[in-house]
């Protein structure tokens, strides 16, 4: 027995204990990279939805996204977000159109 020992000893064969501070530290990195790994998927996941739109030749219209805009005429108010809605409002009705853009 203590020849085979030997052997694994010599050979690094034993494992060395983990220390529970190191094993702390290990779980703390591997946290922090899970979190860094899901913000990179969330903004591939962002961007793949923007990259479905049609932003016009040379991506002309892109400026338009994540952005609104407001008129008022006479009694209504007209509201279009690009790629998104549009609304049109008098005085308490409220006609909202979704997907906004996509002929």
């Amino acid at each position: 027995m203590r020849v085979a020992r030997r052997f694994l000893q010599a050979f690094n064969l034993f494992q060395v204990p983990f220390v529970k501070s190191e094993a702390a530290s290990v779980r703390k990195e591997y946290d922090e990279s899970s979190r860094k790994l899901s913000k990179i998927q969330s903004r591939i996941s962002e961007l793949s939805e923007k990259l479905k739109h049609d932003f016009g030749p040379e991506m002309m219209f892109y400026s338009f996204q994540g952005r609104c805009f407001e008129r008022k005429e006479n009694k209504y108010v007209y509201k279009v977000c690009p790629y998104k809605e549009a609304s049109q409002k008098e005085d308490y009705s409220d006609n909202s159109f979704r997907a906004m853009g996509k002929i």
